[in-house]
């Protein structure tokens, strides 16, 4: 297959050229679609179908407690939830991401949850803290899908595969050259203080 170099800047994600190429591709399709026949009839008749739709998946149990994402007519994107002896309560919902995984820590006090912003495939992980009811630190960039994982004797230590850099001119596809392995931990002493890992240490390493 020939090189085509011309279209080699659409690899290119981060840089403006490519952004702008999408946005434009973007406008262009929603305008598209806004001009078919009967769209509006088409809609609604989906909207009505989604909204009678409930599925729940990704369920894990915290000792007592289920916690799950859920997706229905209030959540079409999704929302977590969790279930236990007292009832049921919302953790986590965002109007344009959708949660794709969940894991609690070792006690199950803290929570993370793995979204994607909807239409895209950027992956980032927000940790909540059942404790106080509410998401700790920032959030974290994953390098793939479900590349995270709570140490099981460290309690609220969360490992996790990231870029370290990215060079100019770097494809997509290689991205994960510059990948290493690393850990935040979470809670009262050392709050979203980031642990250095050796970069020798790969994930098929872990001691678990």
């Amino acid at each position: 297959m020939d090189d085509d170099s011309s279209l080699r800047y659409l690899e290119r994600l981060d840089e403006s050229p490519a952004k702008d190429w999408l946005k434009s591709q973007s406008s262009e399709f929603s305008n598209f679609m806004r001009r078919l026949p009967e769209r509006e009839r088409v809609v609604t008749a989906l909207r009505e179908l989604n909204s009678r739709v409930e599925a729940v998946d990704g369920a894990v149990f915290a000792g007592d407690t289920l916690i799950y994402i859920r997706r229905d007519g209030r959540s079409p994107l999704g929302r977590v939830e969790e279930r236990n002896p007292d009832g049921v309560s919302e953790l986590y919902s965002s109007p344009d991401e959708v949660p794709g995984y969940v894991t609690p820590s070792a006690s199950g006090r803290f929570v993370a949850i793995q979204l994607t912003r909807n239409g895209t495939e950027e992956h980032r992980v927000l940790v909540y803290d059942r404790k106080t009811r509410q998401v700790t630190g920032s959030p974290i960039t994953l390098l793939r899908p479900r590349s995270m994982r709570w140490h099981p004797r460290r309690e609220a230590e969360l490992w996790y595969t990231q870029y370290v850099a990215r060079h100019q001119g770097d494809l997509v596809g290689d991205r994960g050259r510059d990948s290493a392995l690393r850990a935040r931990r979470f809670g009262r002493h050392e709050s979203d203080r980031e642990v250095v890992i050796p970069p020798t240490l790969k994930w098929s390493d872990t001691p678990w």
